[in-house]
């Protein structure tokens, strides 16, 4: 009961009441207040329940201001409308209450919350179990008996309605709640919504338009015209009816359609009348259009005729409905004196006792025509009475009892095939299995209709049983079945995995005892062993076991091993899911032993195999010998596949730029394979790269690396703190004592600006310094390299590269100050003031000072930069001469670095007697002969006063050309070379000596190859 306060509404004077409103969400909160102002109830808005002309209804919880529990289960019916209409709503809303509170003894709460032009009122009522019948036959589809049941219900309720003098007034499957009790499986009716109720002593309610399930005498009503009808039952009646006929599938039982209009007429009718109200709004339109059009004759003639069209339709129409409504008028007059709740409830009881009593006898029934069935209920003896009625019963219900008997009868027979004394019929034989049915009383008179076909559709039954409880035992790797050992079978059967679909799951869980659970228990015990004694087995032979990729395979191999010599009906009869998983686990073991060898530095080329040569060596493997022949082709390709990734992977890493070369260079195991994984390569594959492949793409890196680059990718990792201060001050020579462009010497300082306050990454660093280097000469490129203490080599240059400065035991701070000598003492034209004097002059000085300043440096870098600085410098002092065209500077200075590099010992000129290759010498002689024949073509002489030696070059070729080679005559061969060289002296021919000297030069400094000849 709700609290005090909710009482008839009379006592609750809107005038009273003042109210609260909360909006957030879907929720709502509504205080009402008592008429002293103190909180009486605080309410609670939850989800819609329904809706209706006049309002909605909300479920709602509810507090008393002095409590602080809410109490459930109760109803909002909330509404609004024009405050004109206030008065008349008020007297209607408190009748509502009054009759709510006559059937259910609880009389609602109702309020109003009034504006200026608009009310809204709340009526506070219990909440009535169920849902609304409409929806409970759209979700759970009762059959012909469950249907009927739910009719006598309803009724049941209208009766007691009517005895407390209450006619609905709008009965409809939506105003109608049902709940079915779990254990008896009755029916519980409650009626809602009594908005348009009245009294059985009162006028009706009625409608000035239509409703098409209400009788005719309560519509088209005008009130001051037509008479309105008094209160009848058969208003309830009929209403109900019309909804479980029209809207409803399933309700055209005897009683009801009896004493309604026939179905296709109510449709028809209800089809007009929507068809006439459609009509008259397309009739008002279409006389608008023809009012507007009344100045253009041809449209205004098309909008009438189109106006006049309509309008006789629609009159045709009213004509046809109204014919309909006349005869639904009669039926319902004549049925109005002759119906009651009463009779209506018999007949329906003796209608459900009859089917009931044919479902009971299901076996006698089933396969009965209708007259046979009348002829057998009429002999029973609970149905003496009831002949008029059997022989009233129509077609309609013989099929449906038949239909239902039918159900019965296969339900009987799937429990029956479902038993557990059953559970051989999946290996019987038909007629075996059709004596045993047969010694059930209850089948024995369907036992004809029991064909083989049939009795093999319900053996499938069995046989999904026993495969539904071999799914079962295996379920969950026999974990599930197993923890119910010990336990009910209900509880068993309440935790069936839903996930395991089966056909007739509602009839097989009924099937299950006891004995099931237990037998079903022991046998995965047993299970249980025979899968450890498997996968024991299997651990001591992963190769044998995890090539097989079926379970027949594997099946008959373990059937083979004499392990299980004694056990082969328990292998065949093994779950195959649990045998496909063990075979899984060892398919997977032995695909990782298989995937490791492919994987091995041995097996790098088998990307590169066929198929056929992978499998022969395979074969040849210790490991796989016996198995390669069952290695399946996808397996192999599989694993090729593999193989050709990790090789793809290995030649990614391998056309790294400088700067990742440096960087990987250095690079651990571990971290090249965190790499690798964070890069997307197949981690099977990153596992896979051991040691020695990383060295393998740090070799590779090595290989491919530009020759210039190479001595720095050999000295990364750098010290740079050992090392830091060399390289500054290499550095700076190169940037003092070299001719280097603007941009050059701006990398240098930033690089030392940087080198010295220790910034940047190292590997960068030094591909900065590698940038540099690439725009330095060779001279200077060698002095960088010393400062690192990299190996010096020169490169193919087409002059003389003055390597004997380099050579071992070669001193070159002792050959600077001697240079220096030479320098002054180069012979300087004859006439002091020449133009050619005033003109080079200064750079003679300039020339002086520079290695001046670098001897007096000597001290600040190490012999082998010093070497290199004066290389350099002795280089621009070479190319310089030539420049100028100072022959006779250029003749004294080839004489005394012939002298350094290669002097005359015994008459023979030290590098040619340090060959040891004969096939120098050849290739050395070859150059002097051609040499020596440009200078016999040369027509003018490159001294100014010397005529061109043209008798002594043709002497000397003549001389040349007899020397004998096969030996070499080295000793005759120098000989020759240096009084060649001695007569171009003495004759002054200094073009010639200056082109011979080179020669020597480049041959004495180890360029053993063909050189590009300097020319004046």
């Amino acid at each position: 009961m709700p609290p005090s306060i909710i009482t008839d509404a009379s006592q609750s004077p809107a005038a009273a009441i003042t109210y609260r409103l909360w909006l957030s969400d879907r929720s709502r909160y509504i205080t009402f207040l008592g008429p002293e102002g103190s909180p009486a109830v605080d309410l609670d808005y939850g989800r819609p329940l329904g809706r209706g002309s006049f309002g909605q209804v909300y479920a709602t919880t509810y507090r008393i201001s002095t409590e602080s529990e809410r109490q459930p289960q109760w109803a909002l019916k909330e509404g609004s409308g024009a405050v004109s209409e206030l008065e008349r709503q008020q007297d209607n809303l408190a009748f509502e209450s009054r009759m709510f509170g006559a059937v259910y003894g609880t009389t609602p709460l109702l309020d109003f919350e009034i504006s200026l032009d608009k009310y809204i009122y709340r009526l506070l009522m219990p909440r009535l179990p169920g849902i609304q019948v409409i929806k409970y036959l759209a979700k759970v589809r009762p059959d012909y008996i469950e249907r009927l049941k739910i009719a006598i219900a309803i009724l049941k309720a209208v009766k007691v309605l009517h005895e407390k003098g209450i006619i609905h007034g709008d009965l409809k499957t939506d105003n109608i709640n049902i709940v079915q009790d779990q254990e008896t499986g009755e029916y519980r009716v409650y009626i809602l919504d009594f908005g348009l109720s009245y009294r059985v002593t009162d006028l009706a309610t009625f409608f000035e338009g239509d409703s098409e399930y209400w009788t005719r005498d309560r519509v088209h009503i005008l009130t001051d015209v037509d008479i309105r009808p008094r209160a009848h039952p058969f208003h309830d009646i009929f209403s109900l009816f019309y909804y479980l006929l029209v809207y409803e599938k399933g309700f055209t039982y005897k009683f009801i359609t009896a004493i309604m209009p026939p179905l296709e007429e109510l449709k028809s009718a209800a089809l007009l009348y929507r068809e006439i109200r459609e009509g008259k709004t397309k009739e008002v339109q279409a006389l608008k259009n023809y009012n507007r059009m009344r100045l253009y004759s041809y449209e205004m003639q098309q909008a009438y005729d189109l106006y006049l069209g309509i309008r006789s339709t629609r009159n045709r129409k009213k004509v046809r409905f109204k014919a309909l409504a006349e005869k639904r008028r009669e039926y319902e007059e004549r049925a109005k004196e002759s119906v009651t709740v009463e009779g209506l409830i018999s007949q329906a009881e003796r209608l459900l006792a009859i089917s009931e009593y044919c479902l009971n006898k299901f076996n006698i029934f089933t396969l009965q025509l209708p007259d046979a069935v009348r002829s057998l209920l009429k002999q029973a003896v609970e149905f003496a009475a009831y002949t008029t009625e059997i022989d009233q019963l129509d077609d309609a219900f013989y099929k449906e009892i038949n239909e239902l008997c039918q159900n019965k009868l296969e339900r009987e027979l799937c429990l029956f095939f479902l038993k557990d004394e059953n559970q051989d019929f999946v290996n019987l034989a038909s007629s075996a299995i059709r004596e045993r049915i047969q010694s059930d009383l209850i089948f024995i008179p369907i036992m004809a209709a029991l064909d083989d076909e049939t009795i093999e559709s319900y053996r499938n039954i069995t046989r999904t049983r026993r495969n539904y409880i071999n799914t079962l035992i295996a379920y969950d790797d026999l974990q599930f079945i197993l923890s119910f050992k010990g336990r009910a079978v209900e509880d068993f059967v309440r935790a069936l995995p839903i996930i395991i679909e089966v056909e007739y799951e509602r009839y097989i869980k009924i099937s299950f005892t006891q004995v099931t659970l237990d037998a079903m228990i022991e046998k995965a015990e047993a299970i249980q062993v025979l899968k450890n004694e498997i996968i024991s087995y299997c651990q001591s032979n992963v190769i044998a076991i995890g090539v097989f990729e079926d379970n027949v395979s594997f099946k008959t191999l373990l059937g083979n091993a004499h392990e299980f010599a004694d056990k082969t009906t328990a292998l065949e009869q093994f779950p195959e899911t649990l045998l496909t998983s063990i075979r899984k686990i060892f398919n997977e073991k032995f695909n990782e032993r298989l995937q490791n060898w492919f994987l091995t530095d041995d097996n790098n080329d088998i990307g590169k195999l066929t198929n056929a040569q992978i499998r022969q060596r395979l074969q040849a493997a210790p490991i796989f010998a016996s198995v390669a022949i069952n290695i399946t082709e996808m397996r192999i390709q599989q694993n090729k596949e593999l193989v050709q990734t990790r090789e793809r992977l290995i030649k990614s890493y391998s056309e790294l730029g400088l700067l990742s070369k440096l960087r990987f260079k250095t690079v651990t195991l571990e971290a090249c394979k965190r790499e690798f994984v964070a890069s997307n390569w197949n981690p099977v594959v990153v596992e896979s790269i051991t040691e020695a492949t990383l060295n393998r793409i740090k070799a590779e890196h090595n290989r491919t690396m530009p020759t210039s680059f190479l001595p720095f990718y050999q000295l990364h990792p750098i010290d740079w703190a050992s090392i830091r201060v060399n390289l500054v001050a290499t550095l700076i020579i190169i940037k003092e004592y070299s001719k280097i462009s603007v941009d050059i010497e701006a990398s240098i300082t930033a690089l030392i600006k940087d080198l010295s306050v220790e910034s940047g990454d190292p590997a960068n660093n030094l591909i900065r310094l590698y940038n540099i280097y690439q725009e330095l000469n060779v001279y200077e490129k060698m002095a960088l390299q010393g400062a690192f203490n990299m190996p010096i080599a020169s490169s193919e240059l087409g002059e003389p590269t003055f390597r004997f400065i380099f050579k071992a035991g070669f001193d070159p701070k002792l050959f600077g100050p001697a240079l220096l000598t030479v320098l002054k003492e180069i012979p300087r034209p004859a006439t002091t003031f020449s133009l050619w004097f005033s003109r080079y002059r200064p750079w003679y000085d300039e020339i002086q000072r520079g290695l001046e300043k670098l001897i007096d440096d000597q001290d600040k870098i190490t012999d082998q930069q010093f070497g290199c600085l004066l290389a350099n410098f002795l280089s621009n002092c070479y190319h310089q001469l030539l420049t100028n065209r100072s022959l006779y500077s250029l003749v004294f200075l080839n004489t005394f670095l012939i002298e350094q590099s290669t002097p005359l010992r015994e008459g023979c000129y030290q590098f040619i007697k340090d060959t040891t290759d004969e096939t120098i010498l050849l290739h050395l002689l070859d150059e002097l002969v051609n040499l020596i024949e440009t200078m016999q073509k040369s027509k003018i002489s490159r001294g100014w006063f010397a005529a061109p030696p043209i008798q002594l070059h043709a002497q000397t070729l003549v001389e040349l050309q007899g020397l004998s080679t096969s030996p070499f005559e080295r000793i005759k061969f120098s000989e020759i070379l240096a009084r060649y060289r001695q007569n171009l002296r003495t004759t002054g021919n200094e073009s010639c000596l200056e082109r011979l000297d080179a020669l020597i030069l480049n041959w004495a400094n180890g360029l053993f190859e063909s050189v590009t000849v300097l020319s004046s």
